[in-house]
């Protein structure tokens, strides 16, 4: 963070001496940087004891940012305490509760501005609004949500980098390592937009709670990058909540890389949006990869139109959607047509695609691809065949083709498994029971079984309370290896037991229904 002449925000009040209001015009009128900081003492009386903070209310909205190299530092204040008030989040509240209507906090329109460690909420326009700036930097606020980040406390919109906004980190940066929280906003989360380019959005928490164990959606988008916002970085956000995780429209080579939309690395909380990433409209060239996309409502990723092609879409996790894991419609991606699988036994799996096109390999419990397990190319004839130290223990292996261009096409047709582990045509020899798999799981899931002798088979389900919920298996098994769907579609959420019983052997394991 720059050195500056420093202006002291001693008070809560809208307005006057010592007010933030008044450090912003002092800053616009001095013309050498200025760092805003807050030092107000506990005897203000818009300190609350309880919450552990000071929250200040403009009826007015407060003169644009006009001088560069302008810095607004909330962390001031509990250096200055000496104490952190707030172990939830900021100190410093900034509410919109009782602003006039189409009013929004702070507008930047100098370069260099900073902003570090506020609350904005509830303001009924942008909380914090770029336009025609360079080298800005927003983190560690929270966005739209109360003081501890739990709960929604709406703006209009969260942040937006408006016309020709460059080289803009929004998220974690040098000076603060911490996240942004932009969530519970009605419109987006984060509106990149008319030619804003190479700007960093990394590490934020966007329409879920600051722990990211529940949503708390942007009614609209996550992030939303409109009408030539070209070359942006969107990386290792958690996306969740909203009615599209990332939308792209009119915007072109575009980094969406090492985020979670709809599900993090777990699997543990669903925090499906309704569609997880949407390239539409005349968008090319974007770059989604190594991502964990699922629990989405919707499709996954979406490549829609006939001019939103050259998308590359490489080694992501994408599962558990209720729609299509990869979605190329309406031309997007050229609709490329994907590979065909035609055999996978003792590690080596083989196919056919297009000439010369990158093949790249998952295994998943369905029709999408969970686990990345390798890439080839095919030969001049179409073929591929690749083998590999070994196979997931996923019932399913899918794949996507890439053409000389760039367009990557949907996922294959699944091909079920017969011989995970390369033992094609031998008998098992033990009795097993093996972990389910998804696990969590919503609401269906794979249960595999071995039996080495003829034996009359019983496959339960019960609850934490030992009450029989399912009954899967019930009948002679001849010797080898079983696998078995159970949907916990009527059932609530929660702790669950599966129970084998073949002859004396038995064998109980538990599993998560996650809704």
């Amino acid at each position: 963070m720059p050195s500056g002449n420093e202006l002291i925000v001693t008070n809560t009040n809208d307005s006057g001496d010592g007010s933030f209001r008044n450090a912003i015009d002092s800053a616009n009128t001095n013309a050498g940087a200025d760092i805003i900081k807050f030092n107000i003492p506990k005897t203000d009386p818009n300190f609350d004891a309880i919450k552990g903070i000071w929250t200040i209310q403009p009826v007015t909205y407060y003169q644009s940012i006009l001088d560069s190299n302008t810095v607004i530092d909330g962390t001031s204040q509990r250096l200055f305490i000496a104490e952190d008030t707030n172990p939830e989040g900021p100190e410093i509240v900034i509410s919109g509760s009782i602003m006039a209507a189409n009013n929004g906090c702070l507008t930047i329109l100098s370069n260099n501005t900073e902003i570090y460690e506020l609350t904005i909420n509830n303001f009924p326009s942008t909380a914090i609004s770029f336009s025609q700036t360079n080298n800005g930097i927003v983190s560690g606020c929270f966005i739209g949500t109360d003081y501890s980040g739990m709960n929604s406390a709406g703006n209009y919109n969260g942040i937006t980098l408006g016309y020709k906004v460059n080289n803009t980190l929004i998220g974690t940066s040098p000076y603060l390592q911490q996240p942004n929280v932009i969530a519970g906003n009605l419109q987006d989360g984060i509106f990149i937009v008319d030619s804003s380019q190479n700007n960093i959005v990394i590490g934020n928490y966007i329409g879920v709670n600051k722990n990211a164990t529940d949503t708390l959606p942007n009614y609209l988008r996550g992030i939303d990058l409109s009408r030539g916002a070209d070359n942006n970085i969107i990386m290792a956000n958690i996306i969740g909540g909203n009615y599209q995780g990332i939308y792209v429209n009119e915007s072109n080579n575009n980094a969406i890389i090492y985020n979670s939309v709809g599900a993090t690395a777990n699997w543990v909380y669903n925090l499906g949006n309704s569609d997880g990433i949407i390239v539409f409209n005349n968008s090319k060239g974007n770059n989604i990869s190594e991502n964990i996309v699922g629990y989405n409502n919707g499709g996954g990723i979406i490549i829609s139109g006939a001019n939103s092609i050259l998308n590359l879409i490489s080694r992501n996790s994408i599962s558990r959607n209720l729609g299509l894991g990869i979605d190329n419609s309406d031309g997007g991606n050229g609709e490329l047509s994907p590979p065909i699988i035609l055999s996978a036994a003792n590690n080596q799996i083989t196919g056919t695609a297009g000439v010369n096109q990158i093949i790249e390999l998952f295994a998943d419990s369905t029709n999408e691809g969970e686990v990345f397990i390798d890439s080839t190319v095919t030969d001049a004839s179409g073929n591929f065949s690749i083998t590999v130290s070994s196979l997931p223990t996923f019932p399913n292996i899918t794949a996507t083709a890439r053409d000389v261009l760039g367009n990557t096409s949907e996922f294959s047709s699944p091909f079920i498994v017969t011989d995970i582990e390369g033992e094609e045509n031998k008998l098992p020899t033990k009795y097993a029971l093996y972990q389910n798999y998804p696990n969590p799981f919503n609401p269906s899931t794979i249960i595999k079984y071995s039996v080495i002798s003829d034996q009359k088979v019983c496959l339960k389900v019960f609850n934490v309370l030992g009450m029989e919920v399912a009954l899967l298996v019930n009948e002679n098994k001849e010797p080898g290896i079983y696998t078995v769907e159970f949907s916990g579609a009527g059932l609530a959420s929660g702790t669950y037991f599966y129970r084998l019983q073949a002859g004396t052997f038995v064998q109980t394991k538990k599993f998560i229904l996650m809704k």
